[in-house]
């Protein structure tokens, strides 16, 4: 299966603040709470900090598979 099309599950913490709207250093800062949004949690994989799009799709309004599609074309 090529890269493009696995599923895309998590996002790196900037690319999901970027999304959101916040800045890094407010990014940085909400990780420590766990939470980058309400109800959007940060999840630390060894010392990469990233953020699952399906909670981030649900607090931004979008679907899931729209928000997938929008970090693919941004990594084209």
């Amino acid at each position: 299966m090529p890269k493009q099309d696995k599923p895309i599950y998590t996002v790196k913490l900037l690319d999901a603040a970027r999304l959101a709207g916040v800045g890094r250093w407010a990014a940085y800062r909400a990780a420590k709470t766990g939470e980058l949004l309400p109800g959007v949690p940060v999840v630390a994989v060894g010392r990469r900090l990233v953020v699952p799009v399906a909670p981030l799709a649900r607090a931004l309004g979008v679907e899931a598979e729209e928000l997938r599609e929008s970090i693919r074309g941004s990594t084209k």
